[in-house]
C-alpha cells in the first residue's frame, strides 16, 4: 500500500494548521468567559450507544470494529451523544444549568462517491 492518508482525511500543518488552532483557542477563551467547561469524550464508545441515541444514518456512516474481548465498539461519528452521555454519568446532579463546550474530531463514512471529508 503506497504511503498516502486515507481518502476522506487530510493532513494538516503550517499556516493551516496554525489557523485552526488560533480559531480554536480563540472559540475556547469566549466559552470560558461566559462560564462553559471544556470537555473531552473518547475517540470510540460502545456501538451501543450510537445505535440507542444517533439516528439511523448516523448508524449507516460508522465505523465499527470489535475489542479483543469481543465488545463492540464504534469511532466517535458524532459529539452530542458523548457529550450527553458524559453529563448522565459524571455531571447529572451538578448545579444547573451545565454549561459544556466541546471541539473535537469525528469520524464518519460519507459513501456514494461524496468527496468530503471523513473526519
Amino acid at each position: 500500500m503506497p504511503m498516502q492518508k486515507p481518502k476522506g482525511t487530510r493532513d494538516l500543518l503550517g499556516k493551516e494548521l496554525a489557523s485552526i488552532r488560533h480559531v480554536t483557542h480563540v472559540m475556547n477563551n469566549a466559552f470560558k468567559r461566559y462560564g462553559y467547561e471544556e470537555i473531552e469524550t473518547p475517540t470510540f464508545e460502545y456501538l451501543e450507544l450510537f445505535e440507542k441515541k444517533s439516528g439511523e444514518v448516523v448508524v449507516k456512516q460508522l465505523y465499527s470494529f470489535k475489542d479483543k474481548s469481543g465488545r463492540a465498539l464504534a469511532l466517535r461519528p458524532e459529539l452530542t451523544v458523548p457529550a450527553i452521555r458524559l453529563y448522565l454519568t459524571h455531571l447529572k446532579s451538578a448545579p444547573k444549568p451545565v454549561k459544556l463546550c466541546y471541539c473535537t474530531r469525528s469520524l464518519r463514512r460519507r459513501d456514494g462517491g461524496n468527496s468530503s471529508n471523513q473526519e
